[in-house]
């Protein structure tokens, strides 16, 4: 498992910030799974109806009306300054693009 460094020369921010801008998404969703005639394409067209409305507006629950599920779309980042070289920064930017939970990482040369 790869571990951040620690210290009083390592600074790390992680920020998270969520919208409910998933129409892409949605459409691509729909447009993949679309492919099989009849049915299926009924089934996806409702499916993404209530994704929109999920998005939009939430689901309701049976928790009362102040509980609703939402449709939204989350992104994380982290950001890394250090006083160290270089080459350490860059070792530490490897093993962030190695983690499983990266995902799709967008990292700047330094």
């Amino acid at each position: 498992m790869h571990k951040l460094p620690e210290g009083k020369k390592w600074d790390f921010n992680f920020v998270m910030t969520v919208d409910n801008k998933v129409a892409p998404q949605i459409r691509k969703n729909l447009i993949h799974h679309s492919v099989r005639p009849g049915i299926y394409t009924d089934m996806n067209v409702r499916g993404a109806k209530l994704a929109e409305t999920a998005a939009c507006q939430g689901l309701p629950t049976n928790y009362g009306s102040e509980y609703h599920l939402d449709l939204k779309n989350y992104r994380s980042f982290l950001f890394c300054t250090t006083k160290e070289d270089t080459k350490k920064l860059e070792t530490v930017r490897e093993q962030y693009r190695k983690m499983k939970w990266a995902g799709d990482t967008y990292l700047p040369k330094t």
